[in-house]
């Protein structure tokens, strides 16, 4: 039996960026390493600055990524305005700090998506790793800065309920968190006059549990599975350095699953 650190991102916007190509700002479908890597950075106070902490991160854990919800593709005209010149100002603690030089406007078109949900799913690939499931568990459910999903406009909604799990692979792990985490809402649910629950989750309560739903995976290539790639292809998420930023690629594996709903 192998651990696995299983956990669930949820916001009513999410904005895992692509690769940007000139003024546009594509979604990604699922949510890449560099940006699962600075989840954990956030929770644990990794500072952006702290290059051979992220390294270490980066090289340590594995990540598979099952998305429950695709949910809502909006898009936002965005115009920032921002200092022409920013070596020049010494001291950039706030956003006020930065605008004391030359300014300038950039325009840009942003892709988010409203109402996702995903399942992340983390594994150990390191004998000595800079940190423990105990203390990776512990930095989520109490995170040392704020916690947002691709850009900070989108903050997470819900707890990310962090579990330790046993199982052989990781699509059992995230199967047995799922069961877990649905049994909580359902007991919630019960115990309030009017359920307030996210919409995802409301609709697999509301679902036949004798039915079965199609879900898309992403998982690191040396994740343990049993689960056959319908495709493996290369991404741009390995992130090298911080500042500037600069990526190099990976392999990743996609699968189309076909799992029962686990609404009982």
């Amino acid at each position: 039996m192998t651990h696995f650190l299983v956990c669930r991102l949820y916001s009513p916007l999410t904005a895992w960026s692509e690769p940007a190509i000139g003024e546009y700002r594509a979604h990604a479908v699922a949510p890449a390493k560099s940006a699962l890597v600075g989840l954990l950075a956030a929770a644990l106070g990794i500072s952006r600055q702290q290059q051979a902490a992220w390294q270490s991160l980066q090289q340590s854990y594995l990540f598979a990524v099952q998305i429950e919800s695709r949910g809502e593709a909006i898009t936002d005209f965005h115009t920032t305005q921002t200092a022409t010149k920013t070596h020049k100002l010494k001291h950039l603690y706030t956003r006020r700090d930065e605008l004391k030089g030359e300014l300038k406007t950039v325009l840009s078109k942003r892709e988010y998506r409203c109402d996702a949900c995903y399942t992340v799913c983390l594994y150990v690939n390191d004998d000595n790793p800079p940190y423990s499931l105990d203390a990776l568990q512990l930095a989520l459910q109490q995170p040392v800065f704020t916690l947002y999903l691709g850009r900070k406009s989108c903050p997470l909604a819900w707890p990310v309920s962090a579990r330790q799990i046993q199982a052989d692979r990781f699509e059992q792990a995230i199967e047995i968190f799922n069961q877990a985490d649905i049994e909580c809402w359902q007991a919630l649910a019960d115990n309030m006059a009017q359920p307030m629950l996210p919409w995802t989750i409301a609709k697999q309560l509301a679902s036949d549990s004798s039915a079965t739903r199609q879900v898309d995976v992403y998982w690191d290539t040396a994740m343990p599975t049993r689960q056959v790639p319908l495709q493996t292809h290369w991404r741009s998420d390995h992130a090298l350095t911080r500042r500037p930023w600069q990526f190099t690629q990976r392999q990743e594996c996609y699968a189309r699953m076909e799992i029962a709903h686990v609404s009982e």
